[in-house]
């Protein structure tokens, strides 16, 4: 039996009315109860096996001089794809209308209930939003497949000593390319928290005042370099104040500042004025974002936040705003909006700042002994096949790499390995399958799955450690060191 949804309200004023005997059998039916289920013998046979029994049962029960009320049972009826849901109440009716003793017939009484009229559009939009979600999830492994070809090759450079000195102006272009491929790391894990409706772990005290300075330099181009270019002029009032601290995730409030600003640089296509500002109100912390452009209509400003929501027309997804709002939300902090038509628009975020910040000793991180291993690397990727054999090959290790799950298992019967480290997404055999045929024939065998999928999180029997894509070389020989 299914509980009733706050969604569903009457399809139709019309009682259902059937009259039983305490032994279950049907006396009376109405007409709108026949129309509705029928007049066979069987009088719940078009319900659900559970609530088949369920009624029996109520029926029983109210027999025996219980009353039974607002129980949701589910047909199947004729010309619909979903069980129809129906309202029943079960009333004994006593022969000296006393509820003392048994009933001498029982009386359903019932309405049919059914989702409201935009219901098909609501579904549809539901169905939308869950294939962009598992689009993006798609999109998110291949994104985390390119960022470890990045970052990898990025170590490798730097581990073989060929990273340009900090005096060489090579070097501050890298270090760029670098930073802006650990934030697209980042960016992709709050998408995929997002979507899985997860909350942030590692949170940090942030200097909101700080962070936003950097993301108002950072988008400096945007916002003012190409208006400037098209003949648009836009200028900037900045008013940071010296604020308490708060807890939260740098990358991804970094991501809520840079939408909201992009944001407002497109509702001002004839130029205007960005205005930012931190400042501490009453016991929270508050970001203000505002800009000078077309507002919001009431209507809007009330849907802004909604998931697929856009004003944007085909050129927006409807997702930045949402995933915004998601971000400050799991930092149990406030989003509001004020706009108005004509009239501009601001942004704000208010946040609880850290009461007693404790000043934590920081002891001197162990080194742990590197251990060296024969590995083999498994990956139908060559990129990430070939940064992750050169990264442990730099560290000492002897790798042997495959581009298939079946490839592995002929090194297997070939060579001695101390370690495989395999990809999960493969064709023909992924990487859970290896593993566990490696565990049929060699247990003892520590097998790492290397992923850039996003449900690996809980623990796999068939493996001994996940790790996620883009990895560092630190994260490899922290598992070799534990597992080895």
């Amino acid at each position: 039996m299914a509980e009733l949804q706050e969604s569903a309200v009457p399809l139709a004023t019309e009682l259902l009315v059937a009259t039983f005997t305490p032994g279950g059998q049907v006396t009376f039916r109405n007409e709108a109860w026949i129309k509705l289920l029928g007049q066979e013998t069987a009088v719940w046979q078009d319900m659900t096996d559970g609530d088949r029994e369920m009624a029996s049962q109520y029926l029983v029960e109210a027999a025996a001089g219980t009353l039974v009320t607002n129980q949701i049972f589910f047909a199947h009826i004729e010309n619909r794809d979903e069980p129809l849901p129906i309202l029943l109440h079960f009333i004994p009716v006593a022969p000296d209308q006393s509820m003392d003793d048994e009933a001498a017939c029982v009386t359903v009484t019932g309405e049919i209930l059914a989702e409201p009229e935009s219901w098909v559009l609501s579904q549809t939009q539901r169905n939308r939003i869950e294939n962009v979600g598992r689009m993006t999830l798609g999109l998110i492994h291949e994104i985390n497949n390119m960022l470890t070809n990045i970052l990898g090759n990025f170590e490798v450079i730097e581990k073989s000593g060929m990273y340009p000195d900090e005096e060489n102006e090579l070097s501050a272009y890298m270090n760029t390319i670098r930073k802006a491929a650990h934030d697209g790391a980042a960016m992709t894990r709050s998408i995929k928290k997002y979507i899985r409706n997860e909350k942030s772990s590692a949170f940090e005290l942030i200097d909101l005042s700080c962070l936003l300075q950097d993301c108002i330099a950072f988008t400096r181009p945007y916002w003012y370099n190409e208006p400037r270019r098209q003949g648009i002029h836009i200028e900037s009032l900045v008013e940071l104040s010296s604020v308490p601290r708060v807890m939260g995730a740098a990358v991804e409030l970094k991501q809520v500042f840079i939408n909201l600003i992009t944001n407002a640089v497109q509702a001002m296509p004839r130029g205007g004025r960005l205005t930012f500002k931190t400042y501490k109100e009453g016991d929270q912390v508050v970001v203000a974002i505002s800009d000078t452009g077309n507002g919001m209509s009431e209507k809007t400003k009330n849907r802004i936040f909604e998931p697929m929501f856009t004003t944007k027309g085909k050129q927006g997804t409807g997702l930045g705003l949402s995933l915004c709002y998601s971000i400050i939300q799991n930092h149990d902090a406030k989003m509001q909006v004020d706009s108005a038509l004509g009239q501009g628009t601001t942004f704000f975020m208010r946040f609880k700042p850290q009461s007693s910040p404790e000043t934590k000793v920081v002891q001197p991180a162990h080194v742990a002994e590197k251990k060296l291993a024969q590995i083999l690397a498994v990956d139908d990727e060559p990129g990430v096949r070939n940064v992750l054999a050169n990264l442990l090959t730099l560290q000492g290790h002897e790798v042997q790499v495959a581009a298939s799950g079946h490839e592995a298992l002929d090194h297997l019967n070939d060579a001695k390995v101390d370690i495989v480290f395999t990809d999960h997404g493969m064709p023909g055999m992924n990487g859970r399958q290896l593993a566990q045929a490696i565990k049929q024939s060699t247990p003892e065998l520590p097998v790492v799955l290397i992923t850039g999928d996003t449900d690996f999180e809980e623990k796999l029997e068939e493996v001994n450690a996940v790790i996620g894509k883009p990895f560092l070389l630190e994260d490899l020989q922290k598992v070799i060191n534990e597992l080895v």
